[in-house]
Order: C-alpha cells, then structure tokens, then sequence
C-alpha cells in the first residue's frame, strides 16, 4: 500500500480497491480503479468518482429505459452525451411500442450495480465499465468521465 491509501501493482501503477453500499442491493458494489499516468489522483478521489459513477450508471439506464428524463443529469453529463442518451431513449421506446414480448417488464425493475472497473488514462479522464443486472438480464456499461474546469463530467455513457 503506498501513502495514500492505493495499492501499488507492477512497475509503480497504482490502484485503488473498496465498496460502495447502495439502497438497491443488499450486496455491496465492489470498485477497482487503476491510476495509471493520473499524477494528483488520490484514494479518496477514485472513490469518490466511483461513488458518482454508480449513480450515474443507474440515472442513465433509466433515462434510456424511459423511467427519468435527463434535467437530474445535467449537471453531470455533456450536452452532445445528453443528446445520445435522449436519442436512445427514444429509439428504445419506438421499439418498445412496436416489438411488446417478455422483456417489456424489464422496464420496471431497478438498475442494480455490482463491479466497477476503471482506469485513469490520465489526470483528466477515467474510463470505467460497469456490471449491473436488471432482474436477471446481465448489461455492462461503459463511462468516460472527464475534468472540465473544476467539475468531473460523463462524456460518454454507452449502456449495452
């Protein structure tokens, strides 16, 4: 463990490990950030970026789900990756209304996240995937998040 709190793997790369509790899930959300050529990036920052990056997995499942607009994310999320979400969210509910089979019901089951796996590229951009399950369907998603200004922002969320 080096003086921050992270864990050392090879060759000095730093990585930081912990859980997150949620309302959604008895079982807690494990996190796993790695901190490669993130110089200033401590402990408490990747779980803190863990923390917002698990709520801003489920807000845009939902919103693509049709089950939250975008206004709670706009303080959060680019405009060009808002409109991506919007554009999907009305894609996926063209389909809904034309395509009505089993899945239907998986609109209303919550987001529950599991695993969180980043890695900062740099001191200004984490990549992450999440593992979340709605009901029993498996999905990963994948996030950036990048520092613009003062403020860390999602500049992608692609929900698979």
């Amino acid at each position: 463990m080096n003086s921050d709190g992270g864990h050392e793997i090879a060759r000095g790369v730093v990585s930081d490990d912990g859980i997150i509790h949620i309302e959604l899930s008895k079982d807690p959300v494990s996190y796993h950030i790695v901190r490669c050529l993130a110089d200033g990036i401590t402990s408490e920052q990747s779980r803190s970026l863990a923390i917002s990056s698990c709520w801003l997995v489920c807000m845009c499942t939902d919103v693509i789900r049709g089950r939250q607009t975008t206004a709670r994310l706009q303080r959060r999320v680019t405009g060009e990756c808002l409109q991506r979400l919007e554009t999907l969210a009305q894609l996926m509910q063209d389909h809904v209304r034309s395509h009505r089979g089993p899945e239907d019901r998986l609109r209303f089951l919550p987001v529950v996240p599991h695993k969180l796996i980043g890695m900062f590229v740099s001191a200004t951009t984490l990549e992450l995937s999440a593992y979340l399950t709605i009901g029993r369907t498996q999905r990963w998603a994948n996030l950036v998040l990048r520092r613009i200004g003062g403020r860390w922002m999602c500049t992608v969320a692609d929900i698979g």
